[in-house]
């Protein structure tokens, strides 16, 4: 499963005891003097075919290694908080409405006065 450690081992058939072996993965070729090759933490990256090589013996069958993705991690990984443009996009529109309101009480208002002294009638 992804996220797991994984060990892989190369040993001789007939000699149990972990001897110097060269690991031949997707990527790369990487020497191990224990005959094993530790992945702490796999992903998907890491699938593809492996093979192991013990000096003097011969090269081991290649195998397909295959890495799992959880549930839970998928939905984790759909389930994400909106990106930042939308928070910002939404604050930006809620500023605008805002002044367009403002705006429109202040000529509310203004007309309003104007009006009231339009109708002053001024005397002798």
């Amino acid at each position: 499963m992804e996220g797991d450690k994984v060990t892989l081992h190369c040993r001789n058939k007939t000699n149990s005891t972990n001897l110097p072996a060269a690991f031949y993965t997707p990527a790369s070729y990487k020497p191990s003097s224990s005959g094993k090759m530790v992945i702490k933490d796999v992903s998907k990256s890491h699938e593809g075919l492996y093979s192991c090589s013990i000096p003097g013996v011969g090269e081991s069958p290649r195998g397909w290694l295959t890495v799992r993705v959880l549930e839970k991690q998928k939905k984790r990984l759909v389930h994400h908080r909106p990106p930042h443009v939308l928070v910002l996009l939404w604050i930006a529109v809620t500023v605008f409405l805002a002044a367009v309101m403002l705006l429109l009480l202040l000529g509310f208002t203004h007309i309003k006065r104007q009006r009231g002294t339009d109708s002053i009638i001024v005397g002798k």
